[in-house]
């Protein structure tokens, strides 16, 4: 403690320990677990706070600081691999096989020309291509979206020309939705174009022998899909 003679009747200003400055004079960098530890990490970082400041006459010195607190959890990667070797092969297949499938989904999507029609449009027409005729309710039901936004879908679809109503026969008040000729045809050209890029697909970037391997692979993934 050193005295100060600023002011009626002076003060009493705390020392400044140099150790206690310098750290806390910046923030320092905060510290990242090693890759080979596996136990929680919790670091608390100091900020640059004010220092020492002159009391009012009659109170005590204080002190003010700042901190943030950084808190990482920090797991280790080899807890999640699995001891069996067959399970982690089988691991591995299904991540790959995972991104095929929506690799090779969007190169089909891009094969159809859907012009105007969002996704879930096509998903309704779809829907009633394979179930037949539905209710706004039935068709929101099935796509888990809510009647409101369905009702406009179904609404988009019949200004298309995609879809037509005609009474429930079962309930006056609702309207059956089925799609129309057209939108048949349309449906069944753009399953012959996705088919045919992935025909010439296979054709020229697959062997006589590698093609045989695929088609084996089949029935396999269709236990799969169906399991």
């Amino acid at each position: 403690m050193r005295e100060s003679g600023d002011g009626p009747g002076g003060y009493t200003e705390p020392a400044r320990t140099p150790s206690v400055a310098r750290h806390f004079s910046a923030r320092q960098p905060c510290p990242m677990p090693r890759l080979t530890d596996t136990r929680p990490v919790c670091a608390v970082v100091a900020k640059a706070g004010a220092g020492a400041r002159k009391p009012a006459i009659g109170t005590a010195p204080y002190m003010k600081f700042g901190f943030v607190v950084y808190l990482f959890i920090w797991q280790d990667a080899r807890m999640s691999r699995p001891a069996n070797p067959q399970t982690a092969r089988t691991l591995a297949v299904a991540g790959e096989l995972r991104v095929l499938a929506s690799q090779l989904k969007r190169r089909l999507r891009e094969q159809a020309n859907f012009g105007d029609l969002t996704l879930s449009q096509v998903a309704v027409l779809r829907r009633l291509e394979a179930d037949g005729p539905a209710t706004v309710t039935l068709l929101a039901r099935a796509e888990g979206m809510r009647p409101q936004s369905m009702g406009a879908n179904v609404a988009a679809l019949q200004a298309a020309g995609f879809v037509t109503g005609t009474p429930d026969p079962s309930d006056g008040r609702q309207t059956l939705w089925s799609i129309t000729p057209a939108c048949r045809e349309w449906i069944k050209a753009g399953r012959a174009a996705r088919e045919d890029w992935l025909f010439r697909a296979i054709q020229k970037h697959l062997s006589a022998d590698e093609q045989v391997q695929l088609a084996s692979v089949l029935p396999l993934l269709k236990r799969v899909v169906e399991s």
